[in-house]
């Protein structure tokens, strides 16, 4: 097969099928079905764009922009998210994923996705840069041991990592290793002072309504560069997601919502080791944050989980909040976050440039969980 034996075409109605065949082939152990893609992409209430690789009749690609609102500086912006690129074991290293890229991004412009962001794979992450995308940060993944099985088990998984490592780099990564698992084995015997039980009360959310309106106009001001997270949103990507296991807890005070924690937990390894995974938190003040943070380590020892993890960039509040509580910055799991910017707009460059550093972002704001 060679570079122009393929056509790039954007999706038409019936796509969906072939594009499950698809993804079942390259992503064998990946839930995806119909539930699923109009979940994501067709009913999406905030729109959404698919390219695919067509060779004799036959789908050998995919890549896809889903649509979500994003906060930059003072203004909200058509934004997306890069997902669910695919290609074929038998087309892949002969240009399509590139093809497809630049063809989705033409479509993002003229349809007024004025910017992308993805959470790319090692080799995704290559190809993305080679048609426009720039790497924006590392994404530090925090993690906070809850069992003494994890503590082993995480041990030797991170061992396994450092003999994959260049020389200069396991050493590095060595004494991270044990400064981490010296925090660590004392969070097992130490935990955080609880906080009052009356500063809050919590409720378990089923539907985002109204409040959740105005818990972010009220905390958003704190933050220049994030996802929406109104009630549209919160109620889509949470509450509509099919297949999805979450625990949703909302903290009040004087019949306010003060801010949510969404929560997660799965079997992961051949071992059966528990994980917990803090999906989304948001709240408008630090001792709100203790306490979400507090509820979901509770939850999570509840519900007999070995650890928790949680994405957060350093630079915000909440990253502070979770080393307090006992959290440690796994350097072996960052995730990679880039961006593009679909737009001439001289002025939308300049006030994105301005606050790139700031993005507040979660595990929830991916489509990894």
């Amino acid at each position: 097969m060679n570079r122009h034996s393929w056509t790039i075409r954007s999706y038409e109605v019936g796509d969906e099928k072939d594009y499950l065949k698809l993804m079942n082939i390259v992503f064998p152990s990946y839930k995806c079905d119909l539930k699923r893609w109009r979940w994501e992409f067709k009913e999406n209430p905030f729109g959404f764009l698919q390219v695919f690789g067509n060779s004799d009749g036959k789908i050998v690609g995919t890549m896809g922009l889903i649509g979500v609102p994003i906060k930059v500086n003072e203004a909200t912006v058509q934004g997306s998210q890069a997902v669910d690129l695919a290609v074929h074991p038998e087309s892949r290293g002969k240009g399509l994923f590139v093809e497809m890229g630049r063809k989705l991004v033409q479509e993002a412009k003229s349809e007024g996705f004025v910017l992308s962001y993805g959470v790319p794979n090692e080799p995704a992450y290559h190809g993305h840069m080679k048609y426009g995308w720039f790497h924006v940060s590392e994404i530090p993944v925090l993690t906070k041991m809850i069992s003494k099985k994890a503590l082993v088990l995480f041990t030797l998984a991170r061992l396994r990592d450092l003999f994959n490592q260049p020389h200069f780099k396991s050493i590095l990564n060595i004494m991270v290793l044990i400064r981490n698992l010296k925090r660590s084995t004392g969070v097992l015997v130490k935990r955080y002072e609880p906080l009052r039980p009356d500063s809050f009360t919590k409720r378990t959310v089923t539907l985002f309504d109204e409040q959740f309106d105005r818990l972010w106009k009220e905390a958003s001001v704190q933050h220049q560069l994030l996802i929406v997270r109104n009630e549209k949103y919160l109620n889509w990507r949470y509450i509509e997601r099919p297949y999805s296991n979450y625990v949703i807890l909302a903290i009040e005070r004087s019949n306010a919502v003060e801010g949510y924690v969404v929560l997660s937990t799965e079997v992961r390894g051949f071992v059966g080791w528990k994980k917990g995974y803090i999906v989304d938190i948001f709240a408008k003040s630090k001792e709100g944050i203790h306490f979400l943070i507090q509820l979901a380590c509770d939850y999570f020892a509840k519900a007999n989980a070995d650890l928790a993890t949680c994405w957060m960039m350093k630079n915000q509040l909440y990253y502070g909040c979770l080393v307090e509580q006992g959290f440690v910055e796994d350097t072996f799991s960052s995730q990679k976050l880039i961006c593009r910017i679909n737009t001439s707009d001289s002025a939308f460059r300049s006030t994105y440039r301005s606050v790139e550093g700031n993005w507040f972002f979660t595990i929830g704001d991916s489509d990894c969980i």
